[in-house]
């Protein structure tokens, strides 16, 4: 799916102009957050992007730098970036945000981000899709000080599992920038399969084998909510940068340049 716009001309006596334009293709791309427009300092209590219900919420942990911005080769990216890691003492630090309005019907959604860590292994970093209880996860990242990326889900009934666990990618962690896509089927399955993808080619990537992957049992009926969590690990520090927050229907959202309005243009949406 391409973010393009067009414009459609009709002169009538020579007098009066008709300006047409076709809204942006936005109708797949449900929320995203390049931090483009941010101030430097605290990232909770502030919001930029689309298709949230308010700002970020949570720890003064997590800053925003308009210095700060993730690069992709695959990505075009914005802005400047996020990150957790001013806080070495133990506990989990965390941002969410809420969507503007929550996602319940079946189907299938990705979602998408860049992240990059300093000392791997040392602590849990990732991001997540939450349900309003917060009862259901499902996550992307480091856990647990695994060498490898992992797909990390939150499921209380699964098959008497603990709460918490995570399937490993056989993917390696690194402190490089990182492209990480979850593939949600929600109400697949009878409940929903997450599918994670680590630095994917291209949108038609999303639809081959993924890295990792975990069919729910609990209920999951909504996605609400975004957030970024870190969790220090016995005092260690480490740093976990974010950046390119996107949620579509489409695979094509996240890779697609998001549109982005001329400086002073009007829209007339048709």
């Amino acid at each position: 799916m391409s973010k393009k716009i067009s414009y459609t001309f009709v002169c009538v006596f020579s007098f009066f102009v008709t300006i047409a334009v076709v809204a942006p293709a936005w109708a797949e791309l449900i929320a995203y957050d390049q931090f483009e427009g941010y101030t430097d300092g605290v990232l909770a209590g502030q919001g930029q992007g689309f298709g949230w219900a308010g700002n970020w919420d949570g720890s003064t942990d997590a800053i925003v730098l308009n210095t700060g911005n993730l690069t992709n080769v695959l990505l075009e990216t914005y802005g400047g970036g996020a990150s957790l890691g001013t806080n070495t003492s133990y506990g989990e630090y965390a941002v969410t945000r809420v969507l503007e309005t929550a996602i319940t019907n079946a189907g299938t959604y990705y979602f998408g981000f860049l992240i990059q860590q300093t000392h791997p292994g040392a602590n849990h970093n990732f991001l997540r899709l939450k349900d309003t209880s917060g009862s259901v996860w499902s996550c992307a990242g480091s856990w647990n000080s695994l060498s490898t990326w992992q797909l990390i889900r939150k499921d209380p009934a699964g098959s008497g599992q603990s709460a918490w666990n995570s399937i490993g990618t056989g993917v390696n962690e690194s402190e490089d920038i990182t492209h990480m896509v979850i593939k949600f089927e929600l109400g697949a399955a009878g409940s929903g399969v997450a599918s994670l993808y680590i630095n994917p080619a291209n949108a038609a990537a999303l639809g081959g084998s993924a890295n990792a992957t975990y069919t729910y049992s609990s209920p999951w009926t909504e996605i609400y909510s975004v957030s970024a969590s870190r969790t220090t690990l016995s005092g260690k520090d480490g740093v976990m940068a974010f950046d390119e927050i996107r949620l579509g229907t489409e695979a094509a959202d996240m890779f697609d340049p998001i549109y982005r309005p001329p400086t002073g243009t009007v829209l007339i949406i048709r």
